[in-house]
């Protein structure tokens, strides 16, 4: 009886410790650090005191940027293609580091470095510790000179932000990769499809030794997602987040059916 009467006993001090704990040392109320945030991507405030009302946070917008549409909730229109991917990119560059912000004059407009700034003549320093340039290197944002408020560029910057941009544009990076298979670009050329997985252009207008001749309709590109059932355009509006790129043959080969919002080609 007076062994359950110890044990009891030890169990209620152990518990009484763990409440104290609690209470002076997690329920402590933690120092506010100020900090960036980002609800879509395109825009970002500061939020440098506890408490702070929303409508008094500093506000910027990344200059010569024009990234995709995120929705920031279930009730929003949905995003557009790349937009989450942008978006989280962003939100991941702010909340790992201390970031430095160069303003445009009086503006809201800003080049965001992820370190501390260097030379504004380095190109390596340019490409790689700045915001803005890795978003346009990624495929996440097109180069916008417009998204200024004076219109007026580092010609360093504006040098570095072309080329990330062209490079983007060769790899069919991102939003490139919407742009390389979209209808414009298979009107204006027959060059339209793909070979297998591997991503390398077909002329159709040129033989092949591996591969047989198809017709135009067959070889326009669709996407397919890991889990659809469906293919459809890069562009369709119902495609989100990661998609491979094949063609019309390729697709209905694999059982895929046209998606009934964009309408792809059938055989």
């Amino acid at each position: 009886m007076r062994k359950r009467k110890g044990n009891a006993l030890v169990f209620l001090l152990a518990l009484l410790g763990v409440a104290i704990y609690i209470f002076f040392f997690e329920e402590k109320e933690k120092p506010f650090v100020p900090y960036y945030y980002t609800w879509d991507g395109r825009e970002i405030y500061y939020q440098s005191k506890p408490n702070q009302p929303y409508s008094t946070h500093d506000h910027y917008v990344l200059a010569v940027t024009q990234i995709p549409y995120a929705a920031s909730s279930p009730r929003d229109k949905p995003s557009e293609p790349f937009g989450q991917e942008a978006r989280d990119f962003v939100r991941g560059a702010l909340r790992s580091r201390d970031i430095y912000l160069e303003r445009l004059g009086n503006s809201i407009y800003v080049y965001v470095w992820l370190d501390a700034p260097g030379d504004s003549s380095d190109v390596k320093s340019i490409e790689q510790r700045m915001l803005n340039t890795q978003l346009i290197s990624r495929g996440y944002s097109k180069y916008l000179p417009s998204r200024t408020p004076t219109g007026i560029i580092n010609p360093t910057y504006e040098k570095v932000f072309l080329a990330l941009q062209k490079e983007a544009q060769a790899r069919h990076a991102g939003i490139w990769r919407l742009a390389a298979s979209s209808p414009e670009k298979r009107a204006k050329s027959s060059v339209s499809g793909y070979r297998g997985e591997r991503r390398v252009l077909i002329d159709p207008n040129e033989p092949d030794e591996d591969t047989p001749q198809i017709s135009r309709v067959a070889s326009v590109n669709v996407v397919i997602t890991p889990k659809g059932k469906k293919y459809h355009y890069a562009s369709c509006r119902t495609v989100r987040g990661r998609y491979t790129v094949l063609t019309v043959a390729q697709a209905r080969k694999r059982g895929y059916k046209p998606c009934k919002v964009c309408s792809p080609p059938t055989r």
